[in-house]
């Protein structure tokens, strides 16, 4: 396995969690076949990395890291470099827990540090109540990954105007 070590997200690492994410929704969304076209992922993926998003991630982190908090936040980092190269957010209240975003930057996908990272989740969660994760229904490598961590198709569908 790739030597990486899966710490607490911290706020000066926002920008990069933003400009991660970007990066992926870049590569990995657009599809014409479900109408999704580059410009409107470049237009949300844009909108991930504004001040104002990342003054909000910010936040969110350094409420994350709170003992009562109901947020989580894990980066993976190189060990040589400490260069973050991929994160897990989740959320949870009394009624739900989602998985909202995982993203690892595509250079060190099928390396383990997805895995790395969901782990350190499943730890977090109340592994009786439901998890939710939201993926595509055409990114099969993230729904292969999550199915073999026990999640399973609801069939649910969200629509998002185009």
């Amino acid at each position: 396995m790739l030597p990486i070590k899966i710490t607490p997200a911290t706020p000066t690492d926002a920008e990069v969690l933003g400009e991660i994410r970007a990066e992926n929704w870049r590569k990995g969304y657009p599809n014409l076949e479900y109408g999704v076209s580059q410009n409107w992922v470049n237009e949300k993926a844009l909108d991930g990395v504004t001040l104002k998003k990342n003054a909000a991630r910010r936040k969110s982190i350094i409420d994350s890291r709170k003992p009562s908090a109901n947020s989580f936040w894990r980066v993976a980092r190189l060990v040589d470099t400490d260069q973050v190269i991929g994160f897990i957010e989740g959320r949870r209240d009394e009624d739900k827990q989602e998985l909202h975003t995982l993203h690892v930057k595509e250079k060190y996908r099928n390396t383990g540090v997805g895995q790395a990272l969901i782990d350190q989740f499943m730890k977090w969660v109340d592994r009786k109540k439901p998890i939710f994760v939201d993926v595509a229904c055409y990114n099969n490598g993230a729904i292969k990954f999550y199915k073999r961590n026990g999640f399973q198709e609801t069939n649910h569908t969200y629509y998002y105007e185009i």
